[in-house]
């Protein structure tokens, strides 16, 4: 927050997060679910084009506080990004990934071991480059076809976000 003389000025990105977290679910349906105008024909195209519009979250503001809105005063792209995230992913893969996670019996805590495991074993090093910044464990032979391996530090290698990248390019190229 920048103070101004007497006056608090509040940044857009800032005014706009506060107004979102202040919403209560029925508010979050409403505002970014329940008031677009989608036709019937073309829809997708429909909802983009409204989306990529600051005049639509303009007006929802402006009917929801029951204020004039000033456009400068706000951050559309954060609309925006709350929207996608809210549509993210539907119901039914909510309720699959919390099924899964319900049925992990521990597997998450054993991986996160391993991966320590292998970091300290190669010396929290990426074994190709030698880098020591975003490191990931890497199974030598594939968890998918070597299952009793898994949990293997001797089947781990510890490689960064880069050449980890690129081994996995490599192994989908025939």
């Amino acid at each position: 927050m920048i103070i101004q003389g007497n006056e608090k000025w509040v940044s857009p990105r800032n005014r706009t997060a506060d107004f979102i977290k202040s919403l209560s679910n029925e508010e979050i349906d409403w505002f970014f679910i329940g008031n677009l105008p989608i036709t019937d024909d073309d829809e997708k195209f429909c909802l983009e084009k409204t989306l990529d519009s600051d005049v639509m979250w303009w007006n929802n503001l402006e009917v929801f506080t029951g204020e004039r809105i000033y456009p400068d005063e706000w951050d559309f792209d954060l609309f925006r990004q709350c929207f996608r995230e809210l549509n993210r992913i539907t119901p039914k893969q909510r309720i699959n990934r919390f099924l899964q996670v319900a049925a992990d019996n521990g597997w998450q805590t054993k991986h996160r071991a391993w991966k320590k495991s292998v970091h300290e074993k190669d010396g929290y090093i990426c074994q190709i480059c030698g880098s020591n910044k975003s490191l990931h464990a890497h199974h030598v032979k594939e968890r998918a076809l070597f299952p009793s391996l898994q949990f293997s530090v001797d089947n781990g290698i510890t490689l960064c976000y880069s050449c980890h990248k690129n081994i996995h390019i490599q192994q989908e190229t025939p």
